[in-house]
């Protein structure tokens, strides 16, 4: 019973009082603590662990409320028997990850990272590459796919069919539910905040008075995968990032776990690649791991050959299948624009 004492369950009497039914909602930590069940801290420790997801502060009452709620889904009345099958079952832990995090995010947020990486980032990194290879683009931590989906409507944009020979989006998420809302591409009017819409009329198709539908050529375009940033294998796909965008991720990880995180990505960079976050989030990684660049008022970070990196293992994961849909270059076609060249309609970032 090693993971008794990993995540705080020392005292044999505690233990012993744990395998009651213990019928009564719990509210608070408090509660926890009054009805003798399992600590509450035991689940911080657990998820943290495992995620480096924190829930401290106001955000206590957020876990209590998502354990009661996927206890009384299960049936389950005994707060001990839930946590063991966090434990045993990776599907059931993601499943509470899956209600506890939070996917805030819209299309274009924080337009001005689009517009130095269409400007400024791109055409330096195209001039570099090799003329066999496509530049990478990650989005870690894409949450339902506003911020993936916006980079490639950017690259559509500037590249016109030809970005399908120039570029290889990927994104990634813990939560699972989320990356199938993303591959769904139907989106609600809390995801277009953004004053210039011209982009919505252009790549979505309307369904109500109240959601949109990405179009086909768009979605096919983005390869959507689950990952835990915190893993300490990496599917060989994840090697070799030119940019990687993780922004509004870390907003509720300690400063250990951000220092771990940024390690990580900084390995998954090429040299000279570039590592965007958000405004809030940015100098609270400047951990001198990666060179801190200006572009227009706006910082990023930079990876340099020097970057002091740790050993990672990368494993062979097999590709979801292909998407059968129509794909980018019929619908260019259609429009009768060859691969290639660029939209005629102007850059959703003007």
């Amino acid at each position: 019973r090693n993971w008794l004492y990993r995540y705080g369950l020392t005292s044999a009497r505690n233990r012993q009082r744990d395998h009651s039914p213990g019928g009564t909602e719990m509210k608070s930590m408090d509660d926890f603590e009054r009805n003798g069940n399992l600590h509450l801290t035991s689940f911080k420790n657990l998820i943290k662990g495992r995620t480096g997801l924190t829930f401290e502060g106001n955000r206590t009452a957020t876990l209590v409320s998502g354990i009661n709620k996927m206890m009384s889904a299960r049936g389950l009345s005994s707060y001990l028997i839930y946590f063991n099958l966090l434990l045993r079952e990776p599907q059931e832990f993601s499943a509470l990850v899956n209600l506890l995090t939070i996917n805030e995010t819209y299309f274009f947020r924080e337009p001005a990272h689009f517009k130095i990486l269409s400007e400024k980032l791109l055409p330096a990194l195209l001039n570099q590459k090799r003329p066999e290879t496509k530049l990478k683009i990650l989005s870690a931590g894409c949450s339902t796919g506003e911020e993936p989906y916006s980079l490639i409507m950017v690259l559509i944009d500037k590249y016109g069919a030809g970005l399908k020979n120039l570029f290889s989006i990927l994104a990634v998420d813990i939560d699972s539910e989320a990356i199938d809302r993303a591959r769904a591409g139907i989106y609600g009017k809390q995801s277009f905040r953004t004053h210039d819409l011209r982009f919505r009329d252009k790549y979505f198709s309307q369904i109500d008075d109240y959601s949109y539908r990405l179009k086909d050529f768009v979605k096919d375009l983005v390869d959507f995968r689950y990952f835990n940033l915190l893993s300490e294998t990496f599917p060989e796909f994840l090697r070799g990032m030119d940019v990687i965008f993780y922004r509004n991720v870390s907003i509720y990880f300690e400063a250990e776990v951000r220092k771990k995180i940024l390690m990580t990505l900084a390995n998954l960079l090429n040299d000279q690649g570039y590592l965007i976050l958000s405004s809030t989030e940015t100098f609270g990684h400047d951990f001198k791991l990666l060179t801190l660049r200006e572009f227009e008022r706006t910082f990023l970070y930079q990876k340099s050959s020097a970057t002091p990196l740790r050993e990672y293992s990368f494993s062979q994961i097999p590709p979801d299948p292909p998407c059968s849909k129509g794909g980018i270059i019929p619908y260019f076609e259609k429009e009768g624009l060859k691969a290639g060249n660029p939209l005629k309609q102007g850059s959703a970032l003007k």
